[in-house]
């Protein structure tokens, strides 16, 4: 029934963001469709290209992630995992995570699922550091330009706001690794297992950064095919909404990130003078290219695997283990006998402290 609920939710969310798309900007459907047929093909072509080469990169650190917890994975087989996993993501009409199958296929080989998990959450977590540790660059770039006033003042603080709780998350991290949320203490004990092994990350922070220069990359190449030179859509400014549109697609409960991802192009483009038909040609662009260049996943469709099933034994088996792992405060009352007796102690005692 929650789960029933959580899909109509979603769907009510996504229909209710694609009604805002077009009733609150100048949106034309019809412009917008000219604008895709007279796409230029050698930019869309580059724009595949890009968006096709983050998922090998984002395969290769995912394979150096898992090597250094001694997981022994081979390039081929992490980049076939990671194919089905971003087609799950991106293609299939479920509510399954493709995240949570890729963990679940890793933590097969040893049975330990929390630190499969852990490979995959340190990916995530380094990734979206590397995007928004971009953002002041972009928002730093743009003093020096015509739009330096292109962005309202309570936006360039959010996107100030979310970098630097990026370096808090850092930092500080000894303060909210101490809060005791599930999600919170499964990050804790991946950040802990890579501390253990003793090897460095460097090699998985440049091939993250190498993956978001492609990525970046892959949306520039999406505006040039529709015409927006970079007088029109600076390269900085790349830097700044591509983080925000894809945060919004995860965090925003909606099908597939849709409508969500929409209104933030859109919105973010309209602040610099694009019309709304041809922002939205960017997104489906960038969409269709990210759709595509997933298909060789497709493979997961023949390994008869019940994908619910799969993604809830995956959550079980982490449960279970950070339980095991996370302290836990004794919740038995005291019997009568020990209230009677710590009576009688704090009445003949007057050093007698509670404990």
């Amino acid at each position: 029934m929650k789960k029933k609920f959580l899909v109509f939710l979603k769907i009510l969310i996504s229909g209710i963001l694609v009604y805002l798309v077009f009733r609150f900007s100048d949106l034309d459907l019809k412009k917008t469709l000219i604008v895709l047929k007279t796409t230029n093909p050698l930019w869309a072509s580059l724009c595949l290209v890009f968006i096709s080469a983050t998922i090998f990169t984002n395969a290769y650190r995912w394979m150096i992630l898992a090597n250094l917890l001694d997981y022994k994975l081979s390039y081929p087989k992490a980049l076939r995992m990671y194919f089905e996993s971003s087609f799950t993501n991106n293609v299939l009409p479920t509510n399954f995570g493709g995240d949570a199958i890729r963990a679940f296929d890793l933590g097969r080989t040893d049975k330990s699922w929390l630190r499969a998990a852990s490979t995959v959450l340190m990916e995530r977590f380094l990734g979206f550091s590397m995007m928004f540790s971009l953002v002041p660059i972009g928002l730093i770039a743009s003093k020096f330009t015509r739009f330096k006033d292109c962005l309202p003042l309570p936006v360039e603080t959010a996107l100030w706001a979310s970098f630097t709780m990026m370096v808090f998350s850092v930092i500080g991290y000894g303060l909210w690794s101490k809060i005791p949320l599930g999600f919170i203490q499964k990050i804790k004990y991946a950040i802990t297992e890579y501390t253990k092994c003793h090897k460095s990350l460097s090699k998985v922070i440049l091939w993250t950064f190498i993956t978001h220069v492609f990525f970046i990359g892959g949306c520039i190449c999406s505006g040039l095919a529709v015409g927006l030179s970079f007088s029109v859509v600076p390269w900085w400014y790349w830097l700044v909404f591509i983080p925000s549109a894809t945060l919004a697609s995860f965090v925003i409960p909606s099908i597939k990130g849709a409508g969500a991802r929409e209104v933030s192009f859109i919105y973010f483009l309209n602040l610099i003078s694009v019309s709304g038909d041809k922002a939205l040609a960017i997104a489906i662009i960038g969409l269709l290219a990210t759709m595509i260049s997933t298909l060789p996943g497709i493979s997961i469709v023949f390994r008869k695997m019940k994908l619910g099933a799969v993604v809830q034994e995956e959550a079980t088996h982490e449960q279970e283990e950070l339980e095991k792992i996370t302290p836990k405060k004794s919740s038995k009352k005291p019997s009568k006998k020990a209230k009677a007796g710590k009576t009688a102690v704090s009445a003949h005692s007057s050093t007698y402290t509670e404990e």
